[in-house]
């Protein structure tokens, strides 16, 4: 069973291990942008993404396994913002039913009617997964990646949650 278990900043256990996920190659790679070098840099950013009411997060659990990571920026605002990735790169396979779980989960739980998304131009599998889910491109900016890990294009995405 997939589960979402609420991600709060004092679970020091849980932001390590987020921390953890983000320096692998597999999730930097596909994120696109480099993430905090430091443990302390890591706690700064998890701060000030919680320090904004309208922000939440979750740690993806598979029968009591930690496998990765989503969250919602802006909840409240008109453009909430939806993120993911899977810290444990085994799971891939499971992308689709969990992230068809998590928008139903948004759903259901917050109310969230429409969000966005952004995804790497080259991460050619989750575009492809998110246009079969019925994201569309909304917006596409060349180069968005400048001094990050990977110089490239992001896609901005709209989903209508029915």
């Amino acid at each position: 069973m997939i589960l979402f278990e609420r991600l709060l900043p004092e679970q020091t256990e849980k932001v390590e291990l987020l921390f953890e996920w983000r320096q692998t190659s597999y999730v930097s790679r596909s994120m696109g942008k480099p993430f905090a070098q430091s443990l302390d840099g890591h706690k700064t950013w998890v701060k000030n993404f919680f320090e904004n009411v309208d922000n939440c997060s979750w740690i993806i659990t598979l029968q009591h396994k930690e496998i990765g990571y989503c969250d919602i920026r802006g909840i409240y605002s008109k453009k909430p913002e939806l993120g993911f990735f899977l810290g444990e790169q085994g799971y891939t396979h499971l992308t689709r039913p969990i992230l068809q779980q998590f928008y139903r989960f948004v759903r259901e739980q917050y109310n969230v009617q429409f969000a966005f998304g952004v995804v790497r131009a080259d991460n050619q599998v989750i575009l492809k997964i998110h246009r079969q889910m019925g994201w569309r491109v909304i917006r596409t900016i060349p180069n968005c990646f400048n001094g990050g890990a990977v110089d490239g294009c992001e896609i901005c995405l709209k989903l209508e949650l029915v």
